[in-house]
């Protein structure tokens, strides 16, 4: 049986990655693992392999059978089938759909494991006997689990009726996607044409390699659907599906790999689906409907290790939508499963005490770095490391496996040799920011024992590594959603339990000031060795600041609270097995079989990192939450803005036009202002200016119409409750006009500061206001403020699609040209019409209004 490849293979390795921003250059890191696995890169044809893998082959083989049954095939076809299936794991078979497509075929179907020349019928060049030596049948009806060949995966796992002799074996399914590179040989056992179990060896090249998909030369025939790929090392990487002749290949797959790395030509392309796509499938498959979740459990009971363009928790809670196109709907699926990176964090933590004495050890610095490449974190939290061991691993990780990350430390006056705590991050998914404590937390935080407690048997430090806040914010999304990270390390020092006792009590105490100084409406997570959970107290006292605690810990290594606050944009988390949960009946925390271990740190001699998963709430849930909170308040107004003396119940708007109203209310607007400023408390904030709350009341507002909740003074964006939190009311709420300009006086305060998106240029639309040229000037932030809001910056608005050219965008902006010079020739919609010329003259009455407001 026959089927066409999923792929058009025209493409560089990786194409469909399509910008993945987890791995930075695939092609890198292809050759990261070959020297990390031990094959060093080589100038030249290599036809040897290791005297081992013969072994390993002759091992493996055992395991491969023969699959024959008669009836009618995935195609409607009635008839014998033939087809190659293996074992990968005891008694658990792996084949192609198109193979055996139902579970009625997998009834009818048998297996022969032994039909194959022994070796004394090789030595005289003997076919083997007619008819099964051991046949065996299948039990779909204790597990059965298949993906569709045509808009599927072409693959199925099904059980066997009984035990399968113990000399058969399985092959071992490995995650990894990085397992091969072009030139490098595979192998395959498999049944061409239902004949006797036969190896292709000879001339089996890796061709290409794809986000779940294989290319490589190798003789097969119509029998060899259902085969393992196996590498140079053993590892199974791939389930031969399809097949292509020479002719085929140069009218349909011109781009390919045209010849052998030793010159030479091939007769027949394949393709495999990688075993790390299939893993990926049956996760995704987990989190919609069906009966067979239990049955999918098992399966992936069976895979080991991580594939590293998803990490330990691979594609779990990740949503995906499917477009058709020339790939399958299942490799599109799976493709964009793995490049949803915007839907979850991924954050580990480790504690380098260790290293100390090996920091300045390369070989080390290394196999960190090789740690750090397999499991794919958005952040690491790192403890009792230093700057300069922090920045030799990571220039090792680029230089290795072209992974750029970044870091931030908890304190910025730290010795480069001197231990302490850094967050590790890929620039690409997150960005990472340290916020300033109020005084009054930063002094219980850093309590010594002796000198500020007199206590007798602690000394140092409380805790021995400060801990800072920090901001983080997942990008590639189309709305912005933040957490403030909490990295919370007590230490196994002298005494620690009398220690951890103590630091309880400063916890208890820095809770109790929570709510009165610092920001309780985003989510938090705290993370570390904090391994016992919260006291009961402490729990209450969290929930009556308006928080839900959720607590996960292993006594061994730590643990993590996280705090769903006002602005939720948790969905779920997903946790390593062994560790406990607190409070939670399965509504928000998942435990799953993903060791933080394996070779790699195996291979390091200090502890071993851990890690969570924060599936976040997409943007169409969000509006579902604000729409049912809403119909829960009624469309009630929430307590957002502080009224003070010099502040009216309400202002006067109606027929004042934009000049007389921000005169006649000039005192509320200043109010606002620092209303919205003492809102922002992060390094680096960028103050809102009356100017810019003035030029963007000139350019938005609506001075003619009804109340504001019918389009009347400012328009709040839709989607208010993404920049200000769940307490945000509706965009067209019934609200006084005092609380429309003071809410949207914080949006723009949310606007300059807050890193909602990545690209290519920097964060938007945070980095546009720290630009050289534009912070510290005034007119050029308000004017580029009014752009934003317009939508200069949103590809929606250039006919390409494409975002524009921002770094043009902003020359303009801070060379002071009009709006109609900033966006000529650009794409954007509104170019070349009237609508420009008329925001200009806003701006620039804006800017003589306010010199008139500030005299």
């Amino acid at each position: 049986m026959k089927v066409d490849f999923f792929s058009n293979w025209q493409n560089e390795p990786f194409s469909r990655l399509d910008g993945n921003p987890s791995i930075h250059r695939p092609q890198k890191m292809l050759e990261g693992w070959g020297e990390a696995d031990g094959f060093e890169a080589r100038v030249g044809i290599r036809n040897l392999i290791d005297a081992s893998l013969l072994d390993l082959l002759a091992h493996y083989r055992r395991a491969v059978c023969r699959i024959t049954w008669r009836g009618t095939n995935f195609r409607g076809l009635s008839g014998d089938n033939s087809g190659t299936g293996f074992l990968v794991g005891p008694n658990l078979l792996l084949t192609n759909n198109h193979v055996l497509h139902s579970a009625e075929a997998a009834t009818l179907a048998k297996l022969d494991f032994e039909y194959e020349r022994t070796t004394e019928q090789l030595l005289r060049l003997e076919d083997p006997a007619e008819g099964p030596r051991s046949e065996l049948r299948l039990a779909p009806e204790r597990l059965f689990i298949t993906s569709s060949a045509t808009d599927g995966l072409d693959y199925t796992f099904v059980r066997l009726a009984a035990d399968a002799p113990h000399g058969y074996g399985f092959i071992p399914m490995s995650r990894g996607s990085f397992t091969g590179r072009p030139f490098e040989p595979v192998f395959l056992i498999h049944h061409p044409n239902g004949d006797y179990k036969q190896a292709s060896v000879d001339d089996t090249e890796i061709l290409n390699v794809d986000v779940g998909l294989l290319l490589y030369a190798a003789d097969t025939e119509t029998g060899s659907s259902g085969a393992p790929v196996l590498t140079r090392q053993g590892k199974l990487c791939a389930l031969h599906h399809a097949s292509c002749d020479r002719q085929q290949m140069d009218l349909r797959h011109a781009a390919r790999e045209r010849q052998l790395q030793d010159g030479g030509d091939y007769r027949v392309a394949n393709e495999g689906i990688m075993i790390s796509a299939i893993a990926n499938d049956l996760e995704r498959r987990l989190g919609g409907g069906g009966a067979d979740h239990t049955a999918i459990r098992e399966v992936l009971t069976h895979f080991r290790d991580i594939d590293t363009l998803v990490g330990p928790y691979g594609v779990r809670g990740r949503l995906t939508t499917v477009e058709s196109g020339y790939a399958s709907a299942g490799v599109d699926t799976v493709v964009r499963a793995i490049n949803a990176t915007g839907q979850d964090l991924d954050i580990a933590v480790w504690n380098m005490e260790w290293l100390h004495a090996l920091r300045h050890d390369q070989a080390t610095l290394r196999r960190i770095a090789t740690v750090f490449a397999d499991m794919t974190q958005d952040i690491w939290i790192m403890d009792s490391i230093s700057p300069e061991s922090t920045r030799q691993m990571l220039a090792s990780l680029r230089e290795q496996f072209g992974q750029s990350y970044e870091c931030v430390f908890a304190e910025d006056e730290i010795h480069p040799a001197q231990p302490g705590t850094a967050i590790v991050y890929n620039r690409e998914t997150v960005e990472v920011e340290r916020l300033v404590w109020p005084d009054e937390v930063a002094k219980l935080w850093r309590l010594r024992a002796q000198q500020d407690m007199a206590l007798q048997n602690l000394s140092g430090p409380i805790f021995p590594s400060f801990p800072a806040c920090f901001r983080v914010t997942a990008l590639q999304r189309s709305e912005p959603a933040s957490i403030r990270l909490l990295p919370l390390f007590i230490g196994e020092k002298i005494n620690a339990a009398l220690r951890r006792a103590v630091a309880a009590r400063v916890i208890d105490r820095i809770i109790e000031i929570f709510g009165e100084i610092v920001d309780i409406s985003e989510d938090w997570l705290v993370f570390g060795d904090t391994n016992t959970p919260l006291r009961q107290s402490r729990l209450l006292a969290l929930q009556d600041l308006g928080f839900r605690p959720i607590i996960s810990f292993d006594r061994e290594r730590g643990g993590v609270t996280y705090l769903v606050g006002q602005r939720r944009v948790l969905s779920h988390l997903y946790v390593p097995k062994g560790m406990e949960a607190v409070g939670d009946d399965g509504e928000y925390i998942t435990t799953v079989d993903c060791a933080f271990d394996g070779k790699f740190i195996d291979s390091l001699t200090g502890t071993s990192p851990f890690g969570i998963r924060v599936a976040l709430l997409e943007p169409a849930m969000l509006s579902d939450m604000d729409r049912a909170e809403r119909y829960v308040r009624h469309y009630s107004a929430p307590h957002l803005i502080a009224q003070g003396d010099a502040v009216a119940e309400d202002w006067e708007w109606h027929g004042l036009g934009r000049q007389g109203f921000v005169t006649r209310n000039r005192d509320g607007l200043v109010r606002v202002v620092e209303q919205t400023n003492a809102a922002l408390n992060a390094p680096g904030d960028q103050q809102l200016t009356l100017l810019d709350l003035v030029t963007l009341i000139f350019c938005e507002g609506n001075f003619d119409d009804g109340p504001p909740s019918e389009g009347g003074v400012m328009p709040l964006p839709q989607r208010l409750s993404l920049w200000l939190g769940d307490a945000a009311p509706a965009h067209d709420a019934r609200l006084t006009a005092l609380e429309n300009v003071a809410l949207y006086a914080r949006y723009l305060g949310q606007l300059k500061n807050r890193a909602a998106r990545r690209t290519g240029w920097g964060s938007l639309y945070r980095d546009l206001f720290r630009a050289d040229g534009i912070a510290g000037h005034p007119a050029r932030q308000a004017a580029l403020l009014a752009g934003v809001v317009q939508g200069c910056f949103l590809a929606e608005n250039y006919p390409s699609g494409r975002e524009p050219d921002i770094a043009a965008l902003l020359d303009g902006y801070r060379t002071d040209q009009t709006l109609q010079q900033i966006l000529r020739g650009s794409g954007y919609v509104h170019d070349a019409t009237g609508m420009l010329q008329t925001r200009q003259a806003h701006i620039e009455a804006a800017i003589a209004a306010e010199r008139e407001l500030s005299r």
